[in-house]
């Protein structure tokens, strides 16, 4: 059967600083912690500069480091999905390779899973002139069979909405930790700022969206 596409976005305004934000997003080993879904990471290579992996080449963009990872996810947890809408185990062990751009970017993608081809968070940061925080999920999924959209679709506001929340929610508890070294981070940030910009907007690292059949969903 064909694969379907599906894309949700979401949009926060926080008033912790990006570093702030960035350092949680990208510290992929707590992520137990704090996501109920997730039972358990993996770090399984770490490289300087965005280089390829064996599954994966590189997505345009200024990437400082790649991650290769397992994360073990509740499926059903996750989207409120009873196992029978999805016509079995609604658990397993997720390879994710993770970009990263200290402060500003961390691109997360997954291929071939048990019920997906392809799932991508792709999380942005950025600064108002306000000083607060401005982070952008951008989250696309591709289910292996239009028999999993319906139910995706019901549920697809609500699953976003609960990750984003999730990290709104660390950032909150994490905010009074803050160091001096997070202090000289945001010096480093601002003496960047004059950098060429990063081309904004989904990316998709493996350019095969050609078999996709169904109409993009999308919520502001």
């Amino acid at each position: 059967m064909s694969s379907v596409c599906r894309r949700v976005s979401q949009r926060k305004v926080l008033s912790q600083s990006p570093a702030i934000v960035y350092d949680i997003i990208a510290d992929i080993e707590q992520y137990p912690q704090f996501l109920p879904w997730c039972s358990r990471t993996s770090i399984e290579t770490r490289q300087q500069s965005g280089s390829c992996t064996q599954t994966h080449t590189a997505p345009p963009g200024e990437w400082t480091e790649t991650i290769s990872c397992l994360v073990d996810f509740n499926f059903g947890r996750f989207a409120g999905i009873p196992p029978a809408s999805l016509g079995g185990a609604l658990h397993e062990e997720i390879h994710h390779t993770v970009w990263l751009r200290p402060g500003h970017r961390v691109l997360s993608v997954v291929l071939q899973s048990q019920f997906c081809e392809r799932i991508c968070y792709d999380w942005q940061i950025s600064r108002l002139p306000s000083g607060e925080t401005v982070v952008e999920l951008d989250f696309e999924i591709v289910l292996r069979s239009v028999i999993h959209a319906p139910a995706w679709d019901l549920f697809a506001k609500s699953v976003v909405s609960k990750v984003t929340d999730a990290f709104v929610r660390r950032v909150d508890d994490m905010a009074s930790l803050t160091t001096p070294a997070d202090e000289k981070f945001e010096r480093a940030m601002d003496a960047n700022e004059n950098e060429a910009p990063v081309p904004t907007g989904h990316i998709d690292p493996m350019a095969t969206m050609s078999s996709m059949v169904q109409p993009v969903s999308e919520v502001e």
